[in-house]
C-alpha cells in the first residue's frame, strides 16, 4: 500500500465508526468517481493529540499520562520518557510532598 492510500484507508476503517470520516470517504468517493487520476494524487491526513497533565496524589505520587504515547524501556521498566531523566540522575522517580 503506498502512502498516498494510507489516509484514503484510514477514511474507511473510520467511516464504519464515525460520522465525520463517512463524509470524508463520501468526499474521496465522488471527487474519484468524478475524476479517477485523483486516486493516484496524495491525501494527506492531520492527527492532534492533547496529553493530559500529570495528577498529583495526596500521598506525593505523581499518576502520569494514560496510554503515554512516549513510553519506553529503561533497565527493564517501562518508564514515561519525559521523565528519564530522574531515573537516571537519582535511581528513582521524584516524588512530590504536601505541604502544610
Amino acid at each position: 500500500m503506498s502512502f498516498a492510500a494510507l489516509p484514503k484507508a484510514a477514511a474507511l476503517c473510520g467511516s464504519l465508526f464515525d460520522g465525520a470520516s463517512r463524509r470524508i470517504l463520501r468526499k474521496i468517493t465522488t471527487k474519484s468517481i468524478r475524476r479517477p487520476s485523483s486516486l493516484f494524487k496524495p491525501a494527506y491526513l492531520q492527527s492532534i493529540m492533547i496529553i493530559q497533565p500529570v495528577n498529583f496524589e495526596a500521598d506525593g505520587r505523581q499518576d502520569m499520562c494514560d496510554s503515554c504515547p512516549d513510553i519506553t524501556v529503561h533497565e527493564g521498566r517501562l518508564v514515561w520518557s519525559c521523565r528519564l531523566e530522574e531515573l537516571k540522575d537519582y535511581g528513582d522517580f521524584v516524588t512530590t510532598i504536601a505541604k502544610n
